[in-house]
């Protein structure tokens, strides 16, 4: 965000445009609704340029520049997680919904991706067998629960 240029992250259904211009932002936001209403596209819930909003399960504060993860959303997934460090049996695909959206999470501090290792190989091999949770993947469970918390990306940074 060094420039006024504002960006436009791509995702489904849903369209978010930032910046560090409202003005800017607000135009490009109009001609791509423009754009799409063009090609008949049912375009909803639009919103002018803010310093405090949320998208796509993210809060953003313009004011502190900051993106968290939205509380309820934290609030689940770590639910999830301490879950599956009492090692319950499940199988790999239930595992696999938890990751996937941790990993959606964990896209504003990438590394911690790094520690979901064990987390793949059990889903990899237990996809579609019922298993008491391995002792691995609960102890990767304890570590994201705990640092889950921490997950955020600064605006400001280089």
């Amino acid at each position: 965000l060094s420039t006024s240029e504002p960006g436009l992250p791509a995702y489904c259904d849903n369209l978010s445009v930032f910046g560090t211009s409202a003005h800017e932002v607000n135009e490009v936001k109009q001609k791509v609704v423009d754009q799409l209403r063009s090609v008949g596209s049912v375009v909803h819930e639009e919103e002018s340029a803010a310093l405090h909003t949320s998208s796509l399960g993210f809060e953003i504060d313009g004011d502190a520049g900051w993106v968290r993860p939205k509380r309820d959303r934290l609030v689940r997934l770590t639910s999830a997680l301490w879950f599956i460090a009492g090692r319950p049996r499940v199988y790999g695909r239930a595992l696999e919904l938890i990751v996937g959206h941790l990993v959606h999470v964990l896209m504003l501090h990438r590394p911690m991706l790094a520690l979901l290792s064990s987390c793949y190989v059990f889903i990899r091999k237990c996809y579609s067998r019922r298993v008491r949770t391995w002792k691995s993947v609960a102890r990767e469970a304890r570590w994201l629960a705990t640092l889950l918390p921490m997950v955020g990306a600064e605006l400001r940074r280089p």
